[in-house]
C-alpha cells in the first residue's frame, strides 16, 4: 500500500526563507530558448508589471526575516520602471536580505540601472546563449555588439562592489559549440561564474526526445572541455547534467523559493509561471501562507515525497 504522508510533513508553518517575485514579465526580445515564445505561453500568459505598492506590501508582510529574494521572472527585470526603488525598499526593510536578479543586458539604459543597483544586489545573472552570429540567431532582437558593450559597462560599474556577476547559458543544439567562446568571453571580462543549463521543455512545443541530445557524446565532450578550460581560468562552472536528474522529490520549488507572478499569483515554479493554467491563489488577497498551503500545493508536496510528479510537471528536465 502506498504511504500517505501526514500533514506535518507537507504543511509549511513558517514564512519561507526565500522568495521569487516577478516584477515584470515584459521583454523586448524573442529568444528561441525562452518558454514565452511557444504556444502554451502565448495562449495563457497575461503580461504586465507589478504595481510598486503591491511589491512594497509583500516586503512589509513577508520579507522581514527572509534570507534571499530573487527579483527575476518571465520577463526582462531591467524593464521594470521602479526597479531601483524596489531594491532600495527591500533593503530598507531588511538590510541583511540577499538580492538576486537576471538581465539580458541589452536594455538601452543598462548602465544607468546598474549604477543604482551596484553593491546592493548580491548577484546579477547575465543571460547569454552564444557569441556573435549564434547569439543573435538565438536571442532574436538583440545585437551582440550592444550586448558586449553593456556587459563591459556592467563589469566596470560593479567592480570592487558587493555585486558579483554570472553568465547563464541555456544549451540547445545550435549553441553546444559556443560554450568555450562564452567561457573565453567570461574570462576576458573577469566574470568568474558561468552556469550551463540544458533547455527545459516543460512548456515548449518540442518533443521530449530532444533531451537525448544532452546525453550524447557530443555534449559530454563539450562539457569536459569546458570544465578543463574553466579550471585553468579560475572560473566556477556549473552544469545541470541530464544524466543525473534530481527527480521530483528534490524539486527546489516545493518548500522554498516560492514564485509570485507580477499579478500576485503563487505558481508552482519559474519554469511554467502561467496562473491561468495553474495557481495556488492570489497572495494579495489570500496571503502568502494560505497560498503555500493551498490543498493542491500540499498535494504536490505529498507527491514529491513519493517521487511522483504531477502531469503539470511533465517534460521538466529536473525529472
Amino acid at each position: 500500500m502506498e504511504r500517505r504522508y501526514d500533514d506535518k510533513e507537507v504543511i509549511i508553518r513558517e514564512i519561507p526563507s526565500g522568495l521569487m517575485i516577478e516584477l515584470t514579465n515584459l521583454c523586448q526580445l524573442s529568444c528561441i530558448t525562452c518558454p514565452r515564445e511557444y504556444a502554451t505561453a502565448r495562449e495563457y500568459a497575461d503580461m504586465g508589471n507589478m504595481k510598486i505598492d503591491k511589491f512594497k506590501g509583500l516586503v512589509d508582510r513577508y520579507l522581514a526575516n527572509c534570507r534571499t529574494l530573487c527579483l527575476t521572472g518571465g520577463g526582462e527585470t531591467f524593464l521594470y520602471p521602479q526597479l531601483v526603488e524596489a531594491v532600495d525598499y527591500a533593503l530598507e526593510k531588511n538590510k541583511h536580505i540577499e538580492l538576486f536578479m537576471s538581465t539580458n543586458a541589452v536594455v538601452r539604459n543598462t548602465g544607468q540601472i546598474v549604477e543604482g543597483l551596484a553593491g546592493k544586489i548580491v548577484m546579477l545573472q547575465i543571460s547569454i546563449d552564444g557569441t556573435n552570429e549564434i547569439y543573435e540567431k538565438i536571442r532574436k532582437g538583440a545585437i551582440y555588439s550592444q550586448f558586449k558593450a553593456n556587459v563591459k559597462t556592467i563589469v566596470s560599474i560593479t567592480k570592487d562592489t558587493k555585486t558579483s556577476l554570472m553568465f547563464n547559458m541555456v544549451l540547445i543544439k545550435e549553441n553546444i559549440n559556443e560554450i568555450l567562446p562564452v567561457l573565453k568571453l567570461a574570462s576576458a571580462f573577469n566574470i568568474n561564474r558561468v552556469h550551463l543549463n540544458p533547455i527545459n521543455l516543460v512548456i515548449h512545443d518540442w518533443d521530449i526526445s530532444y533531451y537525448d541530445f544532452f546525453r550524447s557524446e557530443i555534449v559530454t565532450d563539450a562539457i569536459e572541455k569546458a570544465q578543463k578550460f574553466a579550471e585553468s581560468e579560475g572560473i566556477e562552472l556549473t552544469y545541470y547534467d541530464l544524466n543525473k536528474p534530481i527527480g521530483f522529490k528534490n524539486c527546489p520549488f516545493l518548500y522554498d523559493n516560492f514564485y509570485i507572478t507580477w499579478d500576485g499569483f503563487l505558481v508552482p515554479c519559474c519554469a511554467k509561471p502561467l496562473p491561468i493554467l495553474l495557481n495556488f491563489g492570489d497572495v494579495f488577497e489570500k496571503g502568502l501562507m494560505d497560498c503555500i498551503n493551498h490543498p493542491s500545493f500540499v498535494e504536490f508536496r505529498r507527491m514529491s515525497l513519493l517521487n511522483k510528479p504531477p502531469s503539470f510537471c511533465g517534460k521538466c528536465h529536473l525529472l
